[in-house]
């Protein structure tokens, strides 16, 4: 028989289990077989009450016994019980009452974590909450899960999550390294839902752009970004073969090789300016560019003066 606190528990009102007969555990069965299809045991149980075990006027206490035995019963919480008992039910003012109130609760709560759900995986969460009373037993945490183990497309991320991710995009190209999406994804997961912070995973960034940019590890790990590192280089290699800045990347051959060059004695040390310049001058597109054909002409016509060509 169940305990007081177990009646307590599953007790609502206008719907007591105390007062079930066959044809409510019939449908209870239902219910369970769809939640708990799984369990040998619950299938077993109810197997038997399908095929009449359970009929007369012990068949209830009976039935409770056999239940309160399973493994089941004693490693699940009262709110799965009790969502079991009542969903029987669907009618039952109460049930319906809760139902809208655990929907509100998880709408709210997927608007703050950052994600677009559809309605009808709203609905589901809403009903695992009402299952596991994950909102109201400060299990949050829980949630959050099954809202990863959806297969969400990428419109559906937003707010704190979609901020997060792109804060760290935005972070990873100032310093020349890449992460694919998930990545991405799984970071502002963690950090909106407080399972990590925005540090740690900023410091991996770091640590990857320090590795490719050596000369300016101890600067990169102090806070210092790779494209601030190298807007001087930038600068000159835009002004000087007349090029958009914009489109120069920390990935260009030209300022990677000016940022990661060694020494004779293989040590790591970056192009001074003056040698960079120099470079660049002997780039091929120099030629192209107004200036190489102003100095050209310049050159041209200073010689020609020489020999009295001109």
């Amino acid at each position: 028989m169940a305990s007081k606190k177990d009646e307590e528990n599953t007790t609502v009102t206008g719907y007591d289990p105390d007062t079930l007969d066959m044809k409510t555990l019939r449908r209870i069965a239902a219910n369970i077989e769809r939640i708990l299809g799984q369990d040998k045991d619950i299938q077993d149980l109810f197997a038997k009450a399908y095929a009449g075990d359970y009929d007369g006027a012990s068949g209830k206490d009976r039935f409770e016994q056999d239940m309160e035995r399973l493994d089941w019963w004693n490693n699940n919480s009262a709110n799965l019980r009790r969502y079991i008992v009542l969903s029987a039910n669907p009618n039952n003012e109460d049930f319906k009452q809760q139902q809208e109130d655990s929907y509100e609760a998880v709408r709210q709560f997927v608007m703050q974590y950052g994600v677009n759900l559809t309605d009808q995986q709203k609905q589901d969460l809403a009903e695992q909450n009402l299952m596991y009373g994950w909102l109201a037993e400060g299990r949050d945490y829980e949630l959050i899960e099954a809202i990863d183990e959806l297969e969400l497309e990428d419109g559906q991320y937003g707010g704190d999550i979609a901020a997060n991710a792109n804060n760290l995009k935005q972070l990873a190209f100032q310093n020349g390294v890449y992460f694919d999406d998930q990545w991405y994804d799984s970071a502002g997961k963690s950090i909106a839902s407080s399972l990590s912070l925005a540090d740690s995973w900023e410091k991996q960034i770091r640590d990857q752009a320090a590795s490719k940019f050596p000369v300016f590890a101890e600067q990169i790990q102090m806070g210092a970004n790779v494209a601030s590192i190298a807007s001087p280089y930038v600068r000159m290699m835009a002004d000087t073969l007349e090029l958009n800045p914009a489109a120069i990347t920390l990935d260009d051959p030209t300022i990677m090789g000016a940022l990661t060059n060694y020494d004779d004695a293989g040590k790591p040390r970056a192009v001074n300016l003056g040698d960079f310049g120099r470079q660049l001058r002997n780039d091929p597109r120099w030629e192209n560019t107004d200036k190489a054909q102003n100095e050209i002409t310049g050159i041209v016509g200073r010689v020609a003066q020489m020999f009295g060509i001109m």
